[in-house]
Order: C-alpha cells, then structure tokens, then sequence
C-alpha cells in the first residue's frame, strides 16, 4: 500500500467554532534542545503529532518522513511540509512527571492552533494519562506497554488512571 493514498486526521484546527470561549485543552511545557519555551497542546483525538513549521527555527530537527496528506476537522486536506524528530524536555510545571530528553517525530504543517500537538502516536508510547478534571498530564513510559494497549492513552477522572499510577505492576486486563 501506498501511503499517499490514505488521509491523516489532525483534531485540532487553527479556529474552532464550535468550542465554547471559556473551554481549555490540556497543555504541556516543553523546552527544545535549543533553550525555546513552547507550549505544547496534548490532543489524544489527533491520529499525528504536528508543529507549526516555524519547530524548525526553535529546535534542532532532522527530517525522518516525507510530507504527507492530512485532514482536518473541518474536512479540509492538505499535504504536510515533512515529518521530522526533535529533543526537549517536559517541564515539572506542566506534569507530575517531568522528563529530560524525551524525542518525539512531528509532522510540520504552517497552520495550526498550537505550537505542537502531541497526537495518539506519541502519547501512546509514553504512557499518557490525560486527567480531564484540572487538564493535567502524566507521562509513564515505562507503563508503556500496559497504559499503550487501550485504544486510546487513558482520559481519566480518576478511574483507571488512579490505579495505574499507585499499582505499578497492574495486569493488563484491569484496562479493559
């Protein structure tokens, strides 16, 4: 299969229309291996990762994939301009779980609603766990395994989430 042929799903739009003004989306800060603070929009409903183009300029990056078709939720396609890798760190006041040279590979495209959204393809892997209540983020990559199965990286209000962080060898089946 080619993959030029299937169209990506990027959630989050530069204008939301439908979002009431007083709604909030769970944001982290990252700072790259350059010394740029950036916030950074934690989006479990993007199938990509995506950066504004500008990640270039911020970070030192390296190209890893070719541009790629993506889709909107307003059902506009457009090609991505590449996908590359770039280093940061996760800073403490944005999780309870701070970490150092964390990479992650991105899809730059020149217009979107945050800096970074970190999409299902990257949360996934570090164990995200995204509670809705306050919009606050942990990150346990070393759970990755158990915490990454669900279909989904855990939005939690307390349910599955609680017993992951306090069990730290939970069995897999108490995820489903």
């Amino acid at each position: 299969c080619q993959e030029e042929k299937y169209l990506h799903f990027c959630a989050a739009a530069a204008k939301n229309l439908f979002r009431p003004p007083s709604a909030s989306r769970p944001h982290i800060q990252v700072v790259t291996d350059c010394g740029f603070l950036i916030s950074a929009l934690v989006d479990s409903g993007a199938e990509l990762s995506m950066a504004k183009s500008i990640l270039a300029n911020k970070s030192s990056t390296q190209r890893v994939g070719k541009p790629i078709p993506i889709l909107d939720v307003h059902s506009n396609q457009e090609m991505t301009r590449g996908q590359v890798s770039f280093k940061f760190d996760i800073l403490e006041s944005s999780t309870t779980t701070p970490l150092k040279d964390v990479s992650a590979n991105v899809h730059l495209s020149d217009v979107l609603s945050s800096e970074i959204i970190f999409g299902a393809d990257w949360l996934r892997p570090m164990g995200a766990v995204i509670h809705m209540e306050d919009n606050s983020v942990e990150f346990h990559p070393n759970l990755h395994p158990t915490v990454a199965s669900c279909l989904k990286p855990v939005l939690s209000a307390g349910l599955a989430a609680a017993s992951a962080i306090e069990h730290l060898s939970v069995d897999r089946q108490h995820y489903f």
